[in-house]
């Protein structure tokens, strides 16, 4: 028995012996000749290589469990909005985008209650809005679209409301209260026969009106399954006349016919931990782009969900900083908000 209790008292000795534990290999210091210990430098190098080992692993596990490996794609930024123009043309944390058929650029920016209308070659065309109710003033606009006929949508969050205007920023009228009955509507949509779907976001559904402002159809309502929300934001009408709609609570995007029929749905890598604002966009060539302002990146699919990778942060190459609102125009250019730079980029397809 006194044996074993000084065999258990050297084993102890041994494993506390300071030559023993990392934090002795982390502070051996060099000798009077200048020389580290060779052994503690040995153990120096094993633990450095056993924590960069983990590290990288469980970068390597946490991409493996949401799906396929990350597939960085180049970015090849075209134009800048938002950098020149003086104060007039800054943007404080810019939201919804659209593009009309001449290449202009709209810009629903956010922090300073107002439209931005940017030309095509990137310079400031002209503003309107101001923080308020009445007409021609917003409070949160987070949302825009643009008509066949070039009339400009926005979707004015907390004055309940989607109001319409001319390319010129001329007030039209406005889809409101009485008609929609929304609750911080944050997106709006128009398609080629002038329908407008709007995701009334704190309702958890999408609302369809003809151009007259008669609601033709409403979907959705909060909760999982295919024909539920939890709270709408991304909103966008593809050539085919299906509408994909960004599910913040559900974490993915659904598709539906103009009709509400579900067709399917796709779930977003990065958003499976969690997204704010999940907004979407499609190209002509059917590439479907999905935002990620927590993951600094930018998701693509094609219309049946499949993976094609991604555009994000490169070393050297700073491109996002909180991505969130994204437009394609007729050429498949693709244009993203980043919020944290007041800035709108615009990006070549992947294929260019």
């Amino acid at each position: 028995m006194a044996k074993a209790k000084a065999a258990k008292r050297a084993v102890k000795k041994k494993a506390t012996h300071p030559a023993h534990t990392a934090a002795a290999v982390r502070a051996a210091k060099p000798t009077a000749r200048g020389k580290a210990p060779a052994a503690g430098g040995q153990r120096g190098l094993i633990v450095f290589g056993i924590i960069i080992g983990a590290v990288v692993l469980l970068g390597v596990v946490g991409k493996l469990r949401q799906g396929p490996p990350v597939k960085l794609l180049p970015v090849k930024v075209l134009a800048t909005f938002g950098v020149t123009g003086g104060q007039e043309a800054a943007l404080a944390s810019p939201r919804g985008l659209a593009v009309d058929a001449a290449g202009a650029v709209y810009v629903a920016d956010l922090g300073n209650n107002r439209i931005v209308k940017f030309n095509p070659d990137g310079s400031l065309a002209f503003t309107w809005g101001a923080a308020g109710d009445g007409a021609g003033q917003f409070k949160e606009p987070s949302g825009v679209a643009v008509d066949p006929s070039g009339s400009v949508y926005v979707a004015d969050a907390w004055n309940g409301r989607i109001q319409k205007f001319t390319a010129k920023g001329e007030y039209v009228g406005e889809i409101g209260s009485k008609t929609g009955s929304f609750y911080s509507p944050r997106n709006v949509a128009v398609d080629a026969q002038g329908f407008i779907y709007v995701a009334d976001t704190g309702n958890s559904c999408i609302k369809k009106f003809d151009a007259d402002a008669n609601l033709v159809k409403r979907w959705g309502e909060y909760g999982p399954g295919k024909n539920r929300f939890q709270e709408t934001f991304g909103l966008w009408i593809d050539k085919n006349h299906e509408v994909y709609v960004g599910d913040a609570g559900n974490r993915r995007i659904k598709v539906f016919t103009a009709e509400g029929k579900y067709l399917r749905e796709i779930r977003v890598k990065g958003w499976r931990t969690g997204v704010s604002w999940p907004m979407v966009a499609v190209d002509p060539a059917g590439r479907v782009y999905a935002s990620d302002g927590q993951n600094q990146m930018v998701w693509i699919y094609d219309r049946q969900g499949k993976y094609l990778g991604c555009w994000g942060n490169q070393p050297g190459k700073d491109f996002f900083a909180v991505p969130l609102g994204l437009a394609v125009d007729g050429n498949g250019d693709v244009y993203v908000c980043n919020l944290n730079r007041g800035q709108v980029l615009k990006l070549a397809p992947p294929e260019r």
